[in-house]
């Protein structure tokens, strides 16, 4: 399933942020929620995971291992 909304919407409707953020969390909860992880690089190693972002080959998330 694919979940998106626009924050300044919901900063209009309260009662929809509210339910839009627990369902949220009921997929995290039920680790449902799951992202692509292209890159982990180590945390000394930042300035080359800016220059893979930077490069346009990253493909998921880069992370940063701490």
């Amino acid at each position: 399933a694919v979940m998106a909304t626009h924050l300044g919407y919901l900063l209009k409707n309260p009662d929809l942020m509210q339910q839009t953020f627990a369902d949220l969390e009921a997929f995290v909860v039920a680790n449902n929620i799951r992202p692509v992880v292209g890159k982990i690089f180590p945390l000394e190693n930042v300035g080359d995971a800016h220059q893979w972002i930077e490069s346009r080959n990253s493909i998921g998330k880069v992370l940063l291992k701490i």
